[in-house]
């Protein structure tokens, strides 16, 4: 039997420590997200941020109060996950 590769064995033990580390598999990311709030470098170069309300092949759906975009995945260079307690709801943006 031949020994694992070190590069997947490295990979994972990453997949297992985001696992421990967060409470899901990265390969759910960012579908886990939707119902948070997320912020996104787009090409352009543009920020988009707000609530994730939908993931689809084809993009992100991202909404800020009453106004909701369509952002194709194509677009998107950076996706991040904000944590709600240091973010203020004025610092929300769409800026497309």
């Amino acid at each position: 039997m031949a020994d694992e590769n070190p590069f997947e064995q490295q990979a994972a033990e990453r997949r297992a420590t985001f696992k421990s580390r967060h409470g899901y598999p990265a390969q759910l990311v960012p579908d886990v997200w939707v119902g948070r709030l997320v912020a996104m470098n787009t090409v352009g170069p543009t920020r988009a941020s707000g609530m994730l309300e939908a993931v689809k092949p084809e993009g992100y759906v991202v909404s800020v109060e009453d106004r909701v975009v369509f952002i194709p995945r194509e677009s998107v260079l950076q996706l991040e996950l904000y944590n709600p307690e240091d973010l203020e709801i004025d610092d929300l943006e769409i800026g497309i």
